[in-house]
């Protein structure tokens, strides 16, 4: 990996602890569950210091600790023959039911005045460590690098850590895109324990709208969004369930574009989606964002 110069940002982690419970076992030094995400500035937390440390075991030499990101050469993936140069930073981290830690980094392209891309164009490369602690020290168990580009503005989306079977943690990412005003949001999910890691949504729509390009002229027009969860699936060892609830709008211009009211029609649905042993299947229902695609 090759050092470089550029700025960046690293997110900083806090976890919430319950004070009050007489049955809370978990181990204060453990690593924990991020709750939020502040700037850089001011004394490092536990959090940051353990962020900090797992980021130094993973680029060892390319890490810069006073900006908390690693600058490095790599090729985006499926496209082996084209290297470029990165700042990857730490997004989260989280504990897993072995014991091991996981943590997720953002790699941004790094453009010509050598600051992360903000180009809508610009994918976020995903990739996710697992880290294992001993005697203080953290060490590298297994390397997922580069598994997905996601997002845009060099950015991948928003964490979070939904169950994605019984007791096991999944890695979801809603990833947002923007391509001539047409918002697309999208679900990714991961199974950090799999020994084959990927996406197994393969990048699910689950928001879509034109309303920064809509006007009179526009032919149709809309905003449909899915509120999705997991459902538990009959058997604990079985990725769960994936509910869509979907609610919107569509606007269709009138019969002489621009003469007279848009016509609306509310959009409802459902969709239900179950793991077949590679990806995710559409199981009942219709996905209407992916039809609006």
């Amino acid at each position: 990996m090759k050092k470089l110069s550029a700025p960046a940002a690293v997110l900083l982690l806090c976890a919430c602890l319950s004070a009050c419970s007489n049955t809370d076992t978990a181990d204060p030094a453990a690593p924990k569950q991020a709750a939020a995400a502040g700037g850089a500035a001011g004394a490092a937390t536990p959090d940051r210091q353990l962020i900090q440390q797992m980021m130094a075991a993973v680029f060892e030499a390319a890490y810069r600790p006073a900006s908390g990101d690693a600058l490095v050469n790599q090729a985006a993936p499926g496209q082996s023959k084209r290297m470029a140069d990165y700042v990857v930073t730490a997004l989260d981290q989280h504990l897993l039911a072995d014991g091991s830690t996981a943590l997720v980094t953002n790699a941004a392209e790094l453009d010509a005045g050598g600051k992360a891309s903000t180009n809508q164009q610009s994918r976020g490369l995903l990739s996710v460590f697992i880290l294992k602690q001993e005697d203080n020290q953290w060490s590298v168990v297994t390397r997922h690098e580069n598994v997905a580009a996601l997002g845009g503005a060099g950015r991948v989306g928003d964490v979070s850590w939904p169950e994605v079977a019984r007791d096991k943690p999944g890695l979801a990412i809603v990833s947002s895109t923007t391509v001539q005003g047409n918002i697309v949001n999208r679900l990714s999910l991961f199974d950090p324990a799999a020994a084959n890691f990927h996406d197994m949504t393969d990048q699910l729509p689950i928001h879509a709208d034109n309303k920064n390009v809509c006007d009179p002229r526009t032919g149709d027009c809309w905003n449909l969004s899915a509120d999705w969860q997991l459902i538990p699936a009959q058997h604990a060892s079985q990725y769960a369930e994936i509910q869509l609830n979907l609610s919107g709008t569509l606007t269709r211009a009138a019969a002489s574009a621009g003469t007279g009211p848009r016509v609306e029609k509310p959009l409802e649905g459902s969709a239900r989606y179950v793991y077949d042993g590679e990806k995710y299947k559409l199981a009942d229902g219709q996905n209407l964002v992916q039809d609006i695609l």
